[in-house]
């Protein structure tokens, strides 16, 4: 099939060191190219980030299954923000531009699918300045089509920006072939794995947890797999999480796959940690339970009880939601409102702007390098080397 000419640059956390963050990716990128698009993901990684991804271990999967470079500055070129928390200025902030498709060019279609701010408005306003916010309301009122992951995130876009967005599910659910994944993980690890039939993942681990699969594994007579100390494929991942008996996790994206593998588990969360995330897909899915905290899993059974039959039916409705939106925002030309017009033209003269600035100080920066660089190599330098030279030859 022919693709269609448009290229489709994808902006989220596909770098990051974090198996939700790449296959979320994954998920979306083969979304978008199995509709015919000519899908790259957006290379903005700093300098730090390519020599740390040397030793990332999802490195090998980014090289075999992604397309990424930077932009090209195509006019044509339709950019998408999404998914994961790439509305919330307080993740990963050195991208936030990025995130907020801040460098778009005034023709290019700005989209975002299943973005998450990460909390709800309550803690959004706390955490967030008046000038932030402004800064982002700018740069939504841009975007052409907007869909967020959480019910909150459609209350703070349309209560604190004002703009319209829709409610989808992550790509990781919209996306319906994991198998293709999964049948390629590693013998090794699937015989290793035999030997611990409940896996956990858990973000900021503590001697705390460590003492939770202490318990459990007493409990339920079997070992458990710490994901998150075996660093391994995102293909080996999966596959843990889909033969599992039991998945003990504080990650949405953990969270996501035991549901669509339909398997029993355990959400963890910290005391000060707000569940709006994970409530918000409890909702979608009609699942009753609530994450739990630490200290409960000593005095009642936390393993959620969920009606797979029930939720199958709405994962198939949410998915057949998000395919649609995807579909639509791609494909369709929404009219050019005075507003998103001027918003677009506001963000693109501060992006420059921001830009010109960064230029300026990376210039005074080499001047003051340059300058120092003169001074030690004429007077600092033959200072220091002039005397040991001659005490040498004195010696002689």
């Amino acid at each position: 099939m022919v693709k269609d000419n448009k290229k489709v640059y994808i902006v989220n956390f596909w770098h990051g060191i974090n198996y939700g963050a790449t296959l979320t990716a994954y998920a979306l990128f083969k979304l978008v190219s199995n509709l015919n698009y000519d899908a790259y993901l957006l290379d903005n990684r700093l300098p730090d980030n390519i020599i740390r991804d040397i030793y990332f271990y999802p490195r090998k999967f980014i090289k075999k299954y992604f397309k990424y470079q930077k932009f090209k500055k195509e006019e044509d070129a339709i950019l998408i923000s999404g998914s994961d928390q790439v509305f919330n200025p307080n993740c990963a902030s050195d991208f936030h531009d990025d995130n907020m498709l801040n460098f778009a060019l005034l023709n290019n279609k700005k989209i975002s699918v299943a973005a998450s701010f990460g909390v709800d408005k309550e803690k959004f306003l706390a955490q967030n300045s008046e000038a932030q916010i402004e800064n982002m309301k700018n740069s939504l009122k841009s975007f052409d089509y907007i869909s967020v992951r959480e019910q909150s995130g459609v209350d703070i876009c349309s209560d604190v920006f004002g703009v319209e967005a829709k409610c989808i599910p992550d790509p990781v659910i919209i996306f319906d072939n994991w198998e293709e994944l999964i049948k390629n993980s590693d013998e090794d690890f699937r015989t290793d794995f035999e030997k611990n039939k409940i896996v956990s993942y858990i973000f900021g681990k503590t001697d705390e947890h460590l003492k939770v699969y202490n318990y459990l594994s007493d409990k339920y007579k079997t070992g458990v797999l710490d994901l998150e100390d075996y660093k391994t494929s995102p293909e080996n991942w999966l596959y843990a999480i889909k033969n599992c008996d039991l998945f003990v996790t504080n990650s949405f994206h953990g969270l996501c796959f035991a549901i669509l593998f339909k398997k029993n588990f355990i959400v963890l969360i910290k005391e000060n940690e707000s569940p709006a995330r994970f409530d918000a897909l409890f909702n979608l899915l009609g699942i009753k339970n609530q994450c739990v905290f630490l200290k409960q899993i000593y005095e009642k059974d936390c393993v959620f009880e969920v009606n797979y039959e029930e939720t199958e039916r709405k994962i198939k409705e949410a998915r057949e939601r998000g395919y649609e939106f995807l579909l639509k925002s791609l494909k369709e030309e929404p009219p050019l409102s005075e507003e998103r017009q001027s918003a677009k033209e506001i963000v693109r003269e501060n992006y420059l702007k921001k830009l010109k600035e960064k230029r300026n100080l990376r210039s005074k920066f080499k001047k003051v390098y340059h300058y120092f660089r003169l001074l030690m190599l004429n007077f600092i330098l033959p200072e220091i080397v002039t005397p040991m030279f001659n005490s040498k030859k004195k010696g002689k």
